[in-house]
């Protein structure tokens, strides 16, 4: 009787080994094709983002608007999915969409100095240009600041006649390299001259 008891006791334990196991199999089975999904959609998404910002590039807002729907439905509100819908305001001509879309990314600081260039070239194309300096001298408040900054501050600063502003963008020390060395001396004389 006490083998017997210990035969059921061993079968017992076997059982239930065998159910945990299975249990955890299924679950991790279950898990696997959770993950598998879900790395599918993201790269379905990250195509569809790629497809879209080359359709930006080449100009083609319909393809763009597409494949901009296509990495909404498979990435949410990702921020390169809000840059991919106000590049295709952009390239669809809409001014004020693709303004309003990059006012709203200047919350989101991988976005914000992609913005800012937008936001500056946006309002020197529609003839605003102290919206468009007021832009560039905020992205130019980044370290190391973008050479479009640097150029753009200068050449707005120059078209609007702020001589002494000007001098003093050309003489910033975290702005030194930032112009072709011939160009510098040229700006250089011709600001001092006039300030």
């Amino acid at each position: 009787s006490v083998a017997m008891l210990f035969a059921i006791v061993a079968a017992l334990l076997a059982i239930g080994t065998f159910l945990v196991r299975a249990w955890s199999t299924l679950v991790g089975a279950g898990r696997a094709f959770r993950d598998a999904r879900k790395d599918k959609r993201m790269s379905r998404g990250l195509d569809a983002l790629a497809k879209g910002f080359a359709a930006v590039r080449g100009g083609d807002p319909a393809a763009a608007v597409k494949a901009g729907r296509e990495a909404r439905s498979s990435l949410g509100n990702l921020a390169g999915v809000r840059f991919l819908d106000q590049q295709t305001e952009r390239v669809s001509g809409n001014r004020s969409g693709a303004s309003a879309n990059a006012r709203a990314l200047l919350d989101e600081p991988t976005m914000e100095l992609a913005a800012l260039r937008d936001l500056a070239e946006i309002a020197q194309q529609a003839g605003d240009r102290e919206g468009a300096l007021a832009h560039a001298l905020r992205a130019l408040e980044w370290k190391p600041p973008p050479r479009w900054a640097c150029t753009t501050v200068l050449d707005l600063q120059v078209a609007l006649e702020h001589w002494e502003a000007a001098a003093a963008t050309i003489e910033r020390k975290d702005l030194q390299g930032a112009f072709d060395t011939a160009d510098e001396r040229i700006i250089k004389s011709v600001l001092f001259s006039r300030a």
